[in-house]
């Protein structure tokens, strides 16, 4: 077993959604695990150090978490992070291993891959304007995959531009081993820029979001594919960006 490694101290993670994410991963290459064992494991989380994302979106879904002891707690220690409060009760009832202080181990998060983008060339806008989305990579945050990605809705002579930034339902569902419903819902911060558009437009603004945020710019005259045009020319491309600032 790995418990000994989680234990210690000054283990470097982003956050403690890392190690959750960790242990899954380890679960999933390991089937054979018993309940005791996943138990073991489970008491290397420090579970009122997850964010509140992680424990309303992720830990309820956990095949290997779930069966281990304290879920009935879980709704508790929800409603305490969400009143912003620093310590728990000393009337909780909860596993005392959840108690577990955050590790001083702690990677900065200037250091984690938060930028994600899409270079939209000639044939890309031909797929935009047949209604087909255009995805770029998924970049891993504090627990998370998250993936942007972009398309049009003709309506009423308008043709929308729309770029979204989401957690990526696929990466997550391999990697952790869960499905998703429709209800998810991830709170995040996020920067979203798409330059080169007319009078300089662009949005810059730190947004909170779920289940996915976007921004769309409609375009009358001229046509987005006027607008693209610049960008196209000789084989070039137009580049949209998004940022993950925080994960809540």
């Amino acid at each position: 077993m790995t418990s000994h490694l989680f234990q210690v101290d000054v283990l470097k993670v982003y956050s403690e959604n890392c190690v959750v994410f960790l242990l899954s991963e380890w679960v999933r290459r390991h089937s054979s695990c018993t309940p005791e064992q996943l138990e073991e494991l489970a008491h290397n989380v420090g579970v009122v150090n997850l964010s509140i994302s992680y424990l309303h979106t992720i830990m309820p879904h956990l095949e290997w978490f779930r069966g281990c002891s304290g879920m009935e707690a879980l709704p508790i220690l929800m409603l305490h992070k969400a009143s912003g409060t620093t310590e728990l009760s000393s009337k909780w009832s909860g596993p005392a291993v959840w108690r577990l202080k955050p590790r001083s181990g702690v990677l900065p998060q200037g250091s984690q891959p938060t930028k994600l983008s899409i270079a939209i060339g000639a044939e890309d806008v031909k797929e935009l304007v047949a209604g087909e989305a255009i995805y770029g990579d998924a970049v891993y945050r504090n627990g998370f995959y998250f993936n942007c990605f972009s398309y049009m809705k003709t309506a009423d002579e308008k043709k929308p531009l729309g770029m979204f930034l989401h957690a990526s339902s696929s990466d997550m569902e391999t990697a952790l081993g869960i499905t998703w419903t429709d209800g998810r819902g991830v709170a995040v911060r996020y920067s979203l820029i798409i330059p080169g558009l007319p009078r300089g437009q662009r949005c810059a603004a730190t947004l909170v979001g779920s289940n996915g945020t976007g921004y769309f710019v409609c375009f009358k005259r001229p046509t987005i594919e006027e607008v693209f045009a610049p960008f196209l020319a000789n084989g070039g491309s137009l580049e949209l960006s998004a940022e993950v600032i925080d994960v809540q």
